[in-house]
């Protein structure tokens, strides 16, 4: 029995499918590396890395991120939750289009301005810390084969050393969304350095979500956000 261990980069994986299917946000991270997995291999430990939302940006999406880890802490020590954090930055960029804006039905002045003062919100050390990890573990002799789901091409040289120096397999699993049944584009390098490449599907996400109502530890329960729901 293959022993497997996954390397989740949370914001990547946002980022890659959740951002666009809200409906999907609630996932069980063990569940989902469950339903990953061939026959023959078992999973030894989910590694999950993330960041606290900034409420400088998003006070309510801080609530309900805030409500995701609550449900996601009830996975100890099948899970082991890393939380990083975002550095609020002001930055003059340049629009690339006719920007979106709250409130909703706000006109912008023509013609758009070429620069604009936008806070940019910049996730710090989630992915050095995958990185850590995965040589560590690798070294450490935790798994026989890794899964990182991930398409940070900054992750290209710990799973290549993975891979090569310490002779483990190394499945790259990037949350890119599916278009007409096929995935998008893949992080090139990063697919070059992985043993093998294998995708989630939308179905995956569907059966691996986290009941309505999670019971933590002390006997409360955590609830899914509305507007996660489906008909939200």
């Amino acid at each position: 029995m293959k022993r497997c261990k996954f390397y989740i980069d949370g914001f990547n994986l946002y980022r890659g499918r959740l951002q666009r299917e809200r409906h999907h946000r609630w996932l069980n991270p063990v569940r989902l590396a469950e339903s990953l997995v061939q026959h023959g291999e078992a999973v030894v430990g989910v590694e999950m890395y993330t960041a606290h939302v900034s409420g400088k940006i998003d006070l309510e999406g801080q609530q309900r991120q805030a409500l995701y880890l609550q449900a996601l802490r009830t996975l100890e020590p099948q899970l082991r939750l890393h939380v990083g954090k975002f550095a609020i930055k002001e930055r003059w960029v340049k629009p690339t289009g006719y920007p979106g804006a709250r409130p909703e039905g706000y006109s912008w002045n023509e013609p758009l301005p070429e620069l604009v003062e936008a806070w940019v919100a910049q996730e710090k050390e989630s992915d050095v810390k995958l990185a850590v990890h995965l040589l560590h573990h690798g070294y450490q002799d935790e798994f026989d084969r890794a899964y990182v789901v991930s398409n940070d091409s900054d992750l290209t040289e710990a799973v290549r050393l993975v891979k090569e120096e310490l002779c483990k397999e190394v499945v790259l699993v990037p949350p890119v969304p599916e278009r007409g049944g096929q995935s998008a584009p893949l992080a090139g390098k990063l697919r070059e350095a992985a043993s093998v490449v294998t995708h989630i599907r939308s179905h995956h996400l569907a059966e691996c979500q986290f009941p309505q109502n999670v019971v933590k530890e002390n006997g409360r329960h955590v609830t899914r956000p509305r507007e996660w729901d489906d008909s939200s």
